[in-house]
């Protein structure tokens, strides 16, 4: 059954709050720069608006038990919007999703989804009520919210050796493909001063929208800007207030004297 597309703003919180390079590069499977940044708790508040109106988001990362978690939590109009990623660092150093949950508003929104990651038999099963359905896993399949970590990984592990990436992403019922393109890289002024960022456009094969992120590149590439255009032209945008990761407050850079 065709879902309906998300809000615009539930799409930025996917992006933020939520990745071919389907080959890893050499070296990346000795990169312990990866894993000491996802072993370094996020968090991290957004601001952006909706029709005039000021919106606040957070969004969460931290290691766990038996994996990691990302949650992006946010408010829209009356209604919250929730989203939730578990997933582990596989032997290869690669993201593997385990569970995915999306809500917005109350349990029976039509738009709340639920996704079961089965690695072992190769798919992704849809638990939403009366709509299930699954998919076939490929290689390096990353949900909404995983793809914006895989990316931060390929970035610190590539440093300025990162060209682009292109990941299998699950959207509702459909396996999509997402290219990231370095552009550039730039000093960006932000609500904790300047940082130093990469800035890289996301490739939707249907060409939907134009979007683009900053990513702080001496803060483990952690997500400080996002800024799409609908094909009507409307320009969205969603900027870092504060963040944290560990116990370190993010900064500004300071130039060498």
């Amino acid at each position: 059954m065709p879902h309906s597309n998300p809000s615009p703003l539930s799409r930025a919180l996917l992006w933020m709050l939520g990745t071919l390079l389907l080959l890893p590069r050499a070296g990346w499977s000795s990169c312990e720069a990866a894993r000491t940044a996802l072993d370094t708790s996020i968090r991290a508040t957004y601001s952006t608006q909706l029709y005039g109106l000021p919106i606040s988001s957070e969004h969460r990362m931290a290691p766990g038990a038996d994996g990691y978690e990302v949650v992006n939590k946010g408010r829209v109009l009356g209604f919250t919007v929730l989203e939730q990623s578990r997933f582990r660092l596989s032997a290869e150093n690669r993201l593997q999703p385990l569970e995915y949950r999306y809500r917005r508003g109350s349990e029976g929104d039509k738009q709340n989804l639920d996704l079961r990651f089965d690695w072992k038999k190769h798919i992704v099963v849809s638990q939403r009520p009366n709509d299930d359905w699954q998919l076939p896993l490929e290689p390096l399949t990353q949900d909404a919210l995983s793809q914006q970590e895989q990316l931060r990984l390929d970035l610190i592990c590539q440093g300025s050796r990162f060209d682009s990436v292109t990941y299998p992403v699950v959207r509702n019922n459909k396996m999509r493909h997402y290219t990231y393109v370095k552009l550039e890289e730039a000093l960006l002024d932000t609500a904790v001063g300047l940082l130093k960022t990469v800035v890289i456009r996301k490739v939707d094969e249907k060409a939907e929208r134009d979007t683009k992120v900053w990513m702080a590149i001496d803060w483990d590439y952690l997500l400080v800007k996002l800024q799409y255009r609908e094909k009507n032209g409307e320009l969205y945008r969603l900027e870092l207030d504060s963040a944290e990761l560990g116990d370190r407050p993010v900064t500004a850079f300071q130039p060498a004297p």
